[in-house]
């Protein structure tokens, strides 16, 4: 049963959204919310809007029944209010100065019919637009672009509770501090938020961690059916998204196994998750040699040099070429733009953003906490920041742009390792690591 405190906590989502409606109402505002809706394919902009605001304030209601721990309920309300304003309001810039992907999308999912055919490991356009046609023809959204937003929103908004909550089960404690600084932190907040593959993709990373963190916490075989979700998820979007995630799972439980009967069962699903996403990704890519790695990587590199923060990096003729460039695409991958770089709002804040992220890390760094990745889940976060950034470096290197968008996919856990390496917690296994 729902205390009265909880319902009043409600009450000044609801009087701001109602404000917000209210607001539309007027014509000056009505024309105003037109005008930053150029791009963007609803006939009536104003009414599109309204109905957006009706979802968010529906789903503000809906948060203190949800069956999450009553501690949380307050947090995310408030929370849901920081994510509706950035969704609703700072959204719009975004969407007013560039083309985007989104419109696309919503085209789709107003259309009379979708051809689920098309679905297929790996599209995950089609996945995404497949996704949104549903929902737009099973819920009262009235074709509404804001109200599928709001809920591509919700998506990324439970995608980042579902990381913290696996913190929670890994701690054995709740730290709601922690919750505010992965909920508002600001490439995780915006990027999260709009219409797109960003959310969906985030919700299934999200839910295989969640899986792994309890299987490493608590050893029990529940916790691989998040996992199993989320990787179908991951590969339903990208192939290599889902090899990414079960290369570190697999190398770390290897490592840690005590029993040889243990190893050799890790090894065996290893084995045939690996070769099942390698084949997936050989099969997409058309890669059989060493000469189609290198010409397929830089023909991919090459597609993401343009716009405004497009960079050029070296041609790759061959493998060592390739690997000579890895270092310096991991460190973009992770920490770049940086102050400088690129020089607009987003690129501006990216900057700022990942230039305290990176002190925090050399910090922790310099303190000797890297003794904590004697840590599972440390040394697990540490392998799939190195193996995805590897990747994702050849791509990220030439837009500043995408990096921050692409980075989305580990964010939280890039934060969440380096918060652990300048916890007290590692700082003890340093000191222990000292004595002995």
């Amino acid at each position: 049963m729902v205390r009265s405190s909880a319902v009043k906590k409600i009450l000044p989502f609801l009087f701001l959204f109602a404000g917000v409606a209210v607001g539309a109402l007027i014509p000056e505002y009505s024309k105003w919310i037109n005008i930053m809706g150029k791009r963007l394919s609803s006939p009536d902009m104003a009414t599109d809007y309204i109905i957006g605001v009706m979802w968010a304030v529906g789903i503000a209601i809906s948060i203190p029944f949800w069956p999450v721990a009553a501690s949380d309920k307050k947090h995310l309300l408030r929370l849901w209010m920081v994510r509706c304003t950035v969704t609703l309001g700072f959204m719009l810039y975004y969407e007013y100065h560039y083309p985007l992907d989104a419109n696309s999308y919503h085209l789709i999912a107003s259309g009379q019919t979708f051809d689920f055919g098309r679905l297929d490991i790996g599209r995950g356009t089609d996945m995404i637009a497949g996704i949104l046609w549903t929902i737009n023809h099973t819920l009262p959204t009235y074709d509404s672009y804001h109200a599928l937003k709001v809920i591509s929103s919700l998506i990324g908004f439970l995608a980042v509770y579902l990381f913290y909550r696996g913190y929670v089960i890994y701690l054995g404690r709740p730290i709601q501090g922690l919750l505010y600084v992965l909920m508002l932190w600001p490439s995780i907040l915006f990027w999260s938020s709009i219409l797109g593959k960003d959310p969906v993709h985030l919700f299934g990373i999200s839910l295989y961690v969640y899986g792994v963190i309890g299987w490493m916490k608590k050893h029990k075989t529940s916790y691989t059916v998040p996992m199993a979700i989320g990787l179908a998820i991951n590969l339903g979007i990208r192939v290599w998204s889902a090899a990414i995630f079960i290369a570190p799972f697999g190398l770390v439980s290897l490592w840690r196994a005590k029993s040889m009967v243990r190893k050799i069962i890790m090894a065996i699903i290893f084995a045939y998750a690996a070769q099942f996403a390698i084949q997936k990704f050989i099969k997409q890519f058309e890669i059989e040699t060493v000469s189609a790695i290198v010409k397929n990587t830089h023909s991919l590199s090459r597609s993401w040099n343009k716009g405004g923060s497009a960079r050029h990096a070296p041609a790759f003729t061959s493998l060592s070429s390739m690997i000579a460039f890895t270092p310096l695409g991991m460190f973009t991958a992770l920490f770049r733009p940086l102050p400088g770089e690129v020089l607009n709002i987003f690129g501006v804040l990216a900057g700022f953003e990942n230039l305290i992220l990176l002190s925090m890390l050399l910090v922790a760094i310099k303190r000797g906490a890297l003794v904590a990745l004697r840590d599972d889940l440390a040394l697990w976060s540490l392998c799939l920041l190195l193996i995805w950034s590897a990747f994702y470096g050849f791509i990220s290197f030439q837009n500043l742009g995408a990096a921050v968008r692409f980075r989305l996919q580990v964010l939280p856990i890039l934060i969440g390792f380096i918060l652990f390496l300048s916890s007290k917690t590692a700082q003890e296994n340093v000191r222990l690591s000292r004595i002995s």
